[in-house]
């Protein structure tokens, strides 16, 4: 879906509510057969492919008869069970402290895995108790790792703009103000902020104009609460922009970002 988006080609992003109504799935099993994990007996993944999509063609609709004549007569008892193994699931998946968006993409693969376990349940289809769930789990875990953390969307997707922006553009818009031999010349409406060695990175001191556009399409303030509260800003007081003096430019508001922010990406 995102891949969609960016088609627009005027940088448009998927907004939180999209990520989570659509889950993207890589169609890759990770296994070197494709969406397949494995064959079956067939020769090869196309083999198998082409089997499934002729069987589906002369036999569908079968499985989900016997399924609701299954569990129609004992819907109540259903309920309670749906329950009982999306509460597991969430449980066992979603990791501690989770934004509450990793938490409902969890209940939906958690239901795709009560689909599951309740066909098996009823001798619908052929496999072993848990292991609808397992590959709802193996689902989910790939999603959240695709998607870069359990944070909300909003944070990973701020956090991320910045990093790109700064090395991007880092040497470039921002001057090296407190090194000795600091180039001169840099025409004015480049300038995004001014950086300082900090052991073997850079810290840099971004301006508050250049920060909106390091943000632009998420909310600035919030993304700077953020890089912050996780101690990659070194505010002043409620704020997150501090007023310094920079050498040769006088006293100005900037945000100040430490050279770990960057490091630790490098790490990750």
């Amino acid at each position: 879906m995102s891949d969609k988006v960016a088609e627009d080609g005027r940088g448009k992003r998927l907004a939180a509510g999209q990520q989570i109504r659509i889950v993207d799935i890589s169609a890759d099993a990770g296994a070197g057969m494709g969406m397949f994990e494995e064959l079956h007996g067939f020769a090869s993944a196309d083999a198998l492919a082409i089997h499934l999509k002729t069987a589906t063609q002369q036999h569908y609709g079968v499985a989900s008869r016997q399924y609701l004549a299954a569990i129609v007569p004992e819907i109540d008892e259903i309920r309670k069970t749906v329950k009982d193994i999306v509460r597991s699931f969430c449980d066992t998946y979603v990791p501690a402290g989770a934004d509450g968006q990793v938490g409902r993409v969890a209940q939906r693969f958690s239901l795709i895995a009560v689909g599951g376990e309740i066909a098996t349940l009823y001798g619908i289809v052929p496999w072993s108790r848990g292991e609808a769930v397992k590959a709802a789990a193996l689902c989910f875990e790939q999603w959240l790792a695709a998607r870069g953390g359990h944070e909300a969307a909003e944070t990973a997707a701020g956090m991320e703009q910045v990093r790109t922006f700064l090395l991007k553009d880092g040497m470039s818009r921002f001057i090296p103000a407190w090194e000795e031999s600091a180039p001169k010349g840099m025409q004015a409406r480049d300038v995004a902020g001014f950086r300082e060695h900090a052991g073997d990175g850079w810290d840099f001191y971004v301006t508050t104009t250049a920060w909106k556009e390091i943000c632009i399409g998420l909310d600035p303030r919030r993304v700077a609460a953020t890089l912050r509260q996780k101690g990659y800003i070194e505010g002043a007081g409620a704020h997150a922009a501090k007023s310094m003096r920079v050498p040769e430019y006088g006293k100005m508001r900037l945000y100040h970002i430490r050279s770990t922010f960057l490091e630790d990406a490098n790490e990750a």
